[in-house]
């Protein structure tokens, strides 16, 4: 299954969606983030799902299509996309921890 195709209508509607009835664990996003004007941050698959679900009245579905190409849909449609900096930096601060650590043995 593609991404389905929502308006960038349909996204504003699914952001407000999900500020009324929140995120669901499974779908929360590791790698990238929808950021709107608010501040607020949204996982990309789960925004088009919702988006999808309101448009279309499907069910609320995240399966077909991965978070690389949510992303760069909702670029498409003018909206900003962040990635997860922090868990790269973490991981590069263990890395350098550990590559130390065996240096000084």
């Amino acid at each position: 299954m593609a991404i389905p195709k929502v308006s960038r209508e349909d996204i504003l509607r699914a952001l407000q969606y999900i500020d009324e009835n929140g995120i669901p664990d499974k779908n929360r996003s590791a790698r990238y983030f929808l950021v709107y004007e608010n501040g607020k941050s949204y996982p990309p698959k789960y925004v088009i799902a919702a988006a999808n679900h309101l448009a279309n009245g499907s069910a609320i579905e995240t399966d077909g299509y991965n978070a690389v190409e949510a992303k760069n849909y909702l670029k498409s449609k003018g909206f900003t996309i962040t990635g997860n900096q922090q868990k790269y930096a973490l991981t590069m601060f263990l890395w350098t921890y550990i590559f130390r650590a065996r240096m000084d043995r």
